[in-house]
């Protein structure tokens, strides 16, 4: 039985030798041009000076970007919100169109206004709004105002006739963190 073993065609052998030869290419000369030391243990005659380090490192041109405001897991969305501009928020609870009300909410709004604080009224007669507020605030009268500290903390509670004085509110929002003008 005599069988032959089939020679590869001359393609196939042209193929593989110039891949051969671009590898050797690459591997040898390659270092050689781009003058790179190949591995070889024998001293550079180059002599090389140290780097030099500025004495100010360059200014970035991208501002940094600023801190992710974290805050208290459970926090009403409309107070997580206003948290999220403002370090200290100034929320008002009113009930309806009652005089003794209107005088809170405006105070309040004055008293957070004096002092940069972040302010948010909410009637409680919406029973949405009521419910949301109820496990942030707990059961309280009208009027209200509650002073929060972010992440989410309520720093002071002031209830009836102390909601409806404007400089009691803005010492309280100081008193929390905000910064007078």
């Amino acid at each position: 039985m005599n069988t032959t073993i089939p020679l590869p065609s001359a393609r196939y052998l042209g193929v593989m030798c110039g891949v051969l030869l671009l590898a050797v290419l690459f591997l040898v000369a390659r270092p050689v041009l781009l003058g790179e030391d190949g591995g070889s243990a024998a001293p550079s005659s180059r002599t090389t000076t140290p780097a030099q380090t500025p004495s100010t490192p360059p200014a970035s041109s991208r501002p940094a970007p600023k801190p992710r405001v974290v805050l208290l897991p459970g926090l009403p969305s409309k107070v997580a919100n206003k948290l999220r501009h403002s370090k200290v928020l100034v929320l008002s609870l009113y009930q309806g169109n009652a005089a003794t009300d209107r005088s809170a909410v405006s105070a309040a709004a004055a008293g957070a206004r004096a002092v940069r604080a972040g302010y948010l009224a909410v009637n409680v007669l919406n029973e949405n709004s009521a419910r949301l507020l109820q496990t942030f605030v707990g059961t309280t009268s009208t009027p209200t105002v509650v002073v929060v500290r972010r992440p989410g903390r309520i720093v002071t509670r002031l209830e009836g006739a102390a909601s409806a004085d404007a400089q009691l509110v803005s010492q309280a929002a100081v008193n929390a963190g905000a910064r007078q003008r």
